[in-house]
Formats: structure tokens, sequence, C-alpha cells
């Protein structure tokens, strides 16, 4: 610490020993050991007083931030980092009362004294970076006074000069918007108007939006293994990522992590257009999907939720991309699903088993009387706990299904005891037997004739039957609609040589396609 020279006639004391006897300030001074000084002061008239003005000089580390602003009017960004650290002056005064130590006959030190908070400061950029924009340099320092007074306000005597120099040489990046934060790193967005920059291309320009999108496109086609297994393709694409990594290589560290938060927070930097809604808003604020279109948060899951009432109509994923010059299939597990509600999931689940393994309407119980599910119907013959084929809201409760999607497969097997039959002739069928073995024996007219006979049979007839065999009464309902169709199907259209599902033209051309 260095003491200013001082006039005899005006001082009587040391403004050393004053400013070491001082606590607060001493504390301070002894960590920012190279960066302090000390000045006296002495103030006149009837109420006299001593004390000293410390002052810090800070040197702000800024080599772990980076800086990025707009390129106004061209949707771009450049990123920099600044060469010539900010340099900052912290002044602060400490003024001690004499009048009371005369007053009381002391020397004019009294034990509190030690203990004086400062009273007054004065904070000044004695270097300010040209980077940053000229125009705040003024509301900077207000900003950071206001700061620093209300830790002399509010803080406990000891420690407030440490805790102001704290917060000077920390907060004062903070004055901007810190647009992404690590515990190494800082990435600050300053003001788009720069005034008149030293020069205008300064940093690395980039468009954050579309170099992040092509990263989703490339990701999705990854996902998708759209990509050609072409090998010059496959190079020219090695090639392209090895040329972008060695150009990132040939940048320092802050300027690669610049780049991957740009990357990372472009959806703060942009405002995009919902095509549903047509509101404007904020990228952050609404959903990216990785066909790069946008949409707000209100309008995508609401699309969804429609889609998924419809699931019933559809064997193939029907979750495209809203906006009609793009209807890019939608991932189940990455959008659809995280964006609807547990509801809406249940039924995209019971809609993929049913795809996988139909239910089997014909069947409204387990054909073998051993079976679990048998038991719950003898106990309350009013309750199915399948429920009913023409209820949509119960197929989730369906325990026989196909054991296949192939329109052509007739095995069926209970989802609780897991035996299979046969649908057309309600023969058990051994696992290790094929379809085509099963055919040559299939005795389907025999089922057939049985199932007449049991509809034309009396009530009396009827109720022996349903003894013995409880699944008749819904299976020959089941077969008697199956031939009225059948024969309808015979009469107006035909069955889909590739599904074998029943198709009617009603108009246009003959061509149809089978999804």
């Amino acid at each position: 610490m260095a003491a200013a020279a001082a006039d005899d006639h005006d001082l009587s004391f040391s403004v050393d020993e004053l400013a070491e006897g001082n606590i607060d300030w001493y504390a301070a001074a002894c960590i920012y050991v190279e960066e302090t000084s000390v000045l006296p002061l002495l103030t006149t008239g009837s109420h006299r007083r001593r004390g000293f003005r410390g002052t810090s000089r800070l040197t702000v580390d800024v080599s772990t931030a980076a800086f990025c602003r707009e390129v106004p009017n061209r949707q771009m960004y450049r990123y920099f980092t600044i060469d010539k650290p900010p340099l900052l002056s912290v002044s602060l005064d400490y003024i001690y009362d004499n009048n009371k130590n005369n007053q009381e006959g002391g020397d004019g030190c009294d034990d509190d004294d030690e203990e004086i908070p400062p009273t007054n400061l004065q904070i000044q950029f004695e270097h300010y970076p040209e980077e940053w924009p000229a125009t705040t340099q003024s509301s900077h320092l207000t900003w950071l006074s206001t700061k620093c007074q209300n830790v002399m306000n509010h803080s406990l005597f000891g420690s407030i000069t440490y805790e102001i120099i704290q917060l000077c040489e920390h907060e004062l990046l903070n004055f901007w918007e810190v647009l992404h934060q690590t515990d190494d790193y800082r990435l600050i967005l300053l003001p788009s108007k720069m005034d008149n920059l030293y020069h205008s291309n300064v940093g690395v320009a980039i468009n954050p939006r579309t170099k992040a999108l092509q990263g989703l496109v490339r990701s999705r086609r990854d996902d998708e293994d759209l990509l050609t297994s072409d090998a010059e393709y496959a190079d020219y694409r090695v090639a392209n990522r090895n040329e972008r990594e060695n150009e990132a290589a040939q940048r320092s560290p802050t300027l690669q992590y610049a780049e991957r938060a740009l990357l990372e927070c472009w959806t703060k930097l942009y405002h995009s257009t919902c095509p549903i809604c047509f509101e404007t808003t904020r990228c952050d604020m609404g959903i990216t999907l990785a066909c790069t279109c946008f949409f707000c948060q209100d309008c995508l899951p609401q699309y969804l939720h429609i889609k998924v009432s419809e699931l019933d109509g559809y064997k193939r994923n029907p979750f495209k991309c809203p906006s009609l010059q793009c209807r890019t299939e939608l991932c189940l597990e990455k959008v659809v699903k995280p964006l609807i509600s547990n509801e809406d999931n249940q039924l995209i689940k019971r809609w993929e088993r049913n795809l996988e393994f139909p239910p089997c309407y014909v069947l409204d119980r387990c054909p073998s009387k051993s079976c679990k599910s048998n038991q719950i119907h003898c106990d309350n013959t009013a309750t199915n706990i399948i429920g009913d084929a023409n209820n949509k809201e119960d197929e989730d409760e369906f325990i026989i299904r196909r054991t296949s999607n192939d329109a052509k497969n007739k095995f069926i097997f209970c989802e609780i005891c897991d035996k299979v039959w046969c649908e057309l002739c309600m023969r058990r069928i051994p696992r290790n037997m094929t379809r085509e073995e099963h055919l040559a024996q299939c005795e389907i007219q025999q089922m057939t004739r049985f199932c007449r006979r049991y509809l034309r049979a009396s009530d009396e007839m009827k109720l022996k039957c349903e003894e013995m065999y409880p699944w008749i009464v819904a299976y020959s309902r089941g077969v008697q609609d199956d031939f009225g169709v059948t024969a309808w199907l015979l009469e107006n259209g035909q069955s889909c040589p590739n599904c074998a599902v029943g198709v009617e033209r009603i108009e246009g051309c003959f061509h149809m396609t089978c999804e």
C-alpha cells in the first residue's frame, strides 16, 4: 500500500496506520495487495473529520467468457472473445469522527474506529473494451454502483469492502444477458447495435438456426436409416465432418464453446410463426420438429390429440407434420408420446397391440373351460371381462387375439392361458403345427353347420349347448354376421389381393393402393 504525502499542518495522523487499523479495508487489501492504494482525507469546518480513500484496481478475467451479437438484417450472429480485458477502479471512503474523541480527551483513535465501514464509493472504467458498445458504458457503471450500494446498506461490518470488490470482479459481465453458462464457460449476448464498431467483421459469423436445423435433419436421417449406403456418399459425409472438426479445432476452447452454445440456444434468438394458429412467438416458446417445422406449445399437442382419437381408422403411423408443405412422418417414441397425455399414450399402446395382434371379435371368452377368464363369466354372467365387440372403449380388454396381423392367418390365442385355436373350425392347435399343416385338415364346413343348427334350435336345446360350449353364443352370432358380409362382398365388391380386406369402389378410377 502506498500512502500519499500529506501536509503536517493539515494532517496530524498517519494514513498508513489508519488504513491498517481498519479491519474492513485491511482484510481486502491483504488479498489485493498489489492492486490497492490509499489517500488521506480531511474535512474542515466546525465538524472536523479525518479518514482515507482506498482504491482497488481490478482486471476482470474474461478468458472464459465469449460474447456474441446479432448482425442486423442478416439473421446471423458473430461470436468473439475480448483481446484486452476491462480494468475497473473501485474507490471507497472511510471517514472517522474526531470531535467525539477530542471532547473525551482521546488521542483521535477509538477502539470502535477499527470497524468503520466505507461511507462512499466511486467506480470507473480505466479500460473499457472496444468490442463492447460504448453507449452502455455509463449505464453499466450505474448498474454496478447500485449493486455495490446495496451491499454497503445491508451487509455486516468487517466484510463490506471485500464483498464489494468481489461483486465488481464477478458480476461485471452479468450486466448483459447470459445466454448460456457451464461450470467453465459462459456466452454473453451483447446488444445488436454496436455503434461504429472498430471493424465490422469482428468474430466468427454464423447462422445458429440454419446450422442447428441442419444438424436436426442429419440426426433424423441417421435415426431413420435414410442415408444411402453408397460408399462414395458415405466418404463425402466423413470428409465433410472431418473438415468441420479440423476447422473448429484451430479455434480457442472458448470460441469452440461459443459455437456449441449458440447452436444449443438458437431458439432464444429467433421468432417463428405457427402454421396452425399463425401466431409469431420466440422459438424456445414453441416446438421445433426434426423436419425443421415450428409449432406453438398449444397447437401441436392438440393436433396430436385429435389424431389419437382417429387411430382406429389407420393401420400405419398416422402422425405426420401438420404443415401442408411438409407432411413428414413423426416418430412415435421421440415426438408424439412425450407431447400427449397419459390417456392418449394408453390409446396408442392399445392401437399398436391391436395392429400386431388384432382382436378376435367373434369370441367373447376363451374356448378352454379351464381358463381363469371363464371363472369370472361363471361368477357374473352379466359381466363380460372382454367387453362388447361393438364398444370401442372396451377393446383393450379383449383377451382373444390373432397370432399375427396377417389377414390370411386364422389362428387365435388367449392372452390369459396362451392356448391356440383355429378361428374357422375351433379346434385346438398344437404349438409345433404350421398354418399350412392345419389347413389340410381344417373342417370349416362342419363348424358352419353346427352354428346354423344352434341358431335354428329351440331355447331348451340352446341352453344345453351353451352349458357345454359357453363360447357358442357370441361365436355363432359372429359367424352369421360374417356370412352376411361375405355374401354382400361377393355381390358388390371384392377382397384386396394383398391384405384380404373387403373393398368397394364408389367412384373414381379402378386403381386402388393397399396401405
